[in-house]
């Protein structure tokens, strides 16, 4: 719930993004110093176990590739972003 709180803002602030700007405010929201992609690595080294044994029995996605849906569903594909791309 934090991390998709963190996206519905990370959202918010894309979404007003000028175009021209547009995809280096996606990058830096990604991979900047406190972006996306490190909370994601981070969150995985923590639930690493998890991943292995619960998400693999139950069949549920890890942690990892959960966090880049999310990415996908909170940021790129809410609201104008995706078609300005």
């Amino acid at each position: 719930e934090a991390v998709k709180d963190n996206l519905v803002k990370i959202s918010e602030e894309v979404t007003n993004t000028h175009n021209a700007q547009l995809l280096e405010v996606i990058v830096e929201k990604w991979d900047g110093q406190f972006g996306h992609k490190l909370v994601m690595t981070m969150i995985q080294d923590i639930l690493m176990y998890m991943d292995k044994t619960y998400c693999r029995l139950k069949k549920k996605e890890p942690v990892y590739s959960m966090g880049l849906l999310q990415f996908k569903e909170h940021v790129i594909m809410r609201g104008n972003v995706a078609s300005r791309l």
